[in-house]
């Protein structure tokens, strides 16, 4: 985690390390050892939902798919997924109970359309 690449270059946390155990430790963790990636994802029917990637380098979407056995027909990132290498649409979603977002001094990304991954949410 302390050498992760971000996953996005429009947002994202730093040192959340606990927060990523807390949040994925009861979920399933895929590592890709040939991308030495872990991937974070659930497959429900023919549908990929990516949650996070993490790595020293992160990966394309297209080299996520190649590793998976099961026929995909439908991607959902929940990430901002500007490093995926993927012609994306961006649809909103509506998180649990009322999110708020706080941030520390300037924010670039106030006018992009963006969603912190699910293993960084607090």
């Amino acid at each position: 985690m302390e050498t992760r690449e971000p996953v996005s270059n429009i947002v994202g946390i730093v040192n959340e390390k606990a927060v990523f155990c807390v949040n994925e430790g009861r979920n399933p963790l895929y590592y890709a050892e040939d991308l030495d990636v872990i991937i974070c994802m659930e497959i429900k029917d023919t549908q990929l939902q990516l949650f996070d990637v993490v790595g020293t380098r992160i990966c394309t979407l297209a080299s996520i798919l190649e590793r998976i056995e099961q026929r995909i027909q439908e991607v959902a990132i929940y990430f901002s997924p500007d490093r995926l290498n993927a012609d994306v649409q961006a649809l909103s979603h509506i998180l649990d109970g009322d999110s708020l977002l706080m941030v520390r001094g300037n924010f670039g990304a106030e006018c992009e359309k963006f969603m912190l991954p699910r293993s960084a949410r607090c």
